[in-house]
């Protein structure tokens, strides 16, 4: 993740490298900032906040995935860390087929029908400003209706 500004650093402060889109990642810190999503151009599944939700949407049976990560030593050498996280490309395996609509495109076009954002055009792309926070507690409310709640233990 990339940020400029005053918050930059605090955005992308040290954080578990396996929870990249979960608590005490870049995107939890996003939402601390009363932030807005601005997409131009984009199709719907291209809200990675969205991420944060599926990370914390207590529902079951959400995928991991293993991968190794480039990263700088102190001495900025690049070495290899292997990570694992929630699977960004389905957390569900129904969210994980072929040529379907992930759970992040799904979410987006059924917040976006709702009108709780503002549209316009940047240039000749068409545009939509979301209220970071209203989206994110949308799609987990979204994913514990279809997909939950988690059940005691």
């Amino acid at each position: 993740m990339v940020a400029i500004g005053a918050a930059s650093g605090w955005l992308l402060a040290d954080h578990p490298l396996d929870s990249a889109y979960g608590p005490g990642s870049p995107l939890e810190r996003f939402l601390e900032l009363e932030a807005k999503i601005l997409l131009i151009g984009t199709p719907p599944d291209c809200v990675t906040a969205l991420h944060y939700a599926e990370a914390i949407a207590p529902i079951e049976g959400k995928r991991r995935v293993s991968y190794e990560m480039p990263l700088r030593d102190q001495g900025g050498e690049t070495c290899w860390q292997l990570c694992e996280d929630f699977d960004s490309n389905g957390i569900l395996d129904c969210y994980a087929i072929e040529g379907e609509a992930d759970a992040v495109e799904r979410i987006t076009r059924d917040y976006l029908n709702l009108g709780r954002h503002s549209e316009g055009c940047v240039g000749a792309a068409s545009a939509q400003l979301i209220n970071a926070r209203d989206i994110v507690g949308f799609a987990v409310a979204w994913l514990v209706e279809r997909h939950g709640p988690l059940e005691p233990s």
